[in-house]
């Protein structure tokens, strides 16, 4: 789906629970602000979704020996355009037979200085985030069917100021989509953890 596609399915769904069906006139005030909103409300989608099918990326790293240990800053040392990357390191973080531990900090391997060598840190990227300058025709690239889930959360995260009650039946249809992607890629052995963020 394009970033168009789904933000028009956004608004149906909220047409449909908020006019009964009838389109939101283009005067409506709240219209402006909904789409002012929206690329705030669907990015908590996309992080969602990295939980649940991480995207697994690698840090090459070259180290010569040194009497002082090495820290390497995977926040910094991954961005993207200026932006943050990094989400957390994976379970199987780095090659085997490098001495190295995570920091208390969560994003900061330390590798012991003694070991000389090149080797790869793998840890879970961050996705790319909608903003208000997101082209209409760009896609996230997410894997099939988990593209679909945006626009629900979307709209229960819109609703939550206005009607509560809808909202929360939103979330639990976004909640338990999320719980079948998860399903679906756990039996396929693609899945790491589900969603456990509860009310928005």
């Amino acid at each position: 789906m394009t970033w168009k596609e789904i933000r028009d399915e956004c608004l149906k769904l909220m047409y449909s629970y908020s006019k009964k069906g009838s389109v939101i006139p283009q005067t409506d005030g709240n219209l402006k602000d909904y789409t002012l909103a929206m690329p705030g409300a669907a990015n908590i989608a996309l992080y969602d979704i990295a939980r649940v099918l991480p995207d697994i990326r690698k840090y090459t790293a070259v180290q010569a020996e040194s009497g002082t240990a090495y820290e390497y800053d995977l926040r910094e040392l991954t961005r993207r355009d200026g932006q943050i990357a990094f989400m957390r390191f994976a379970d199987e973080y780095v090659d085997s037979g490098v001495p190295c531990t995570i920091l208390p900090d969560g994003h900061t391997l330390w590798v012991d200085g003694a070991f000389e060598g090149k080797f790869n840190i793998y840890y879970h990227a961050a996705p790319e985030e909608f903003t208000s300058s997101t082209p209409d025709d760009y896609e996230p690239g997410l894997p099939p069917g988990a593209a679909n889930l945006i626009p629900v959360c979307m709209a229960s995260s819109l609703f939550k100021d206005d009607d509560a009650s809808i909202s929360s039946m939103l979330w639990n249809e976004y909640a338990q989509r999320l719980e079948a992607l998860w399903s679906d890629a756990a039996r396929a052995g693609k899945a790491e953890y589900v969603c456990t963020t509860g009310w928005i």
